[in-house]
């Protein structure tokens, strides 16, 4: 699986939020609640078309990342991403 990531940048003074399994259901629903209380919101699934329709409906200010933290090298790229940008919340739903 290649991963990719695709972010905008938050809004000034925007906290952060990191969705795993956001691309359907549960996962989906937090992530659309949370960007309508005003976090910026990284997205985390296996499916880039999934998280770029996600991403078309939440606007600008959110990113996502494609990875499958079933395996080593999603959880890897998970954890550089939060090295890099640390975020305040993190709703675990995969």
């Amino acid at each position: 699986m290649t991963t990719a990531t695709r972010t905008t940048s938050p809004a000034a003074g925007a906290v952060k939020a990191l969705v795993t399994g956001a691309s359907a259901g549960i996962g989906r629903a937090f992530a659309t609640s949370l960007a309508e209380a005003g976090y910026s919101v990284t997205a985390v699934a296996r499916h880039e078309n999934s998280l770029v329709e996600l991403m078309a409906e939440l606007g600008p200010g959110h990113g996502y990342l494609v990875a499958d933290l079933a395996s080593p090298a999603g959880l890897l790229s998970a954890a550089a991403l939060l090295a890099e940008s640390p975020h305040t919340l993190l709703v675990n739903n995969s």
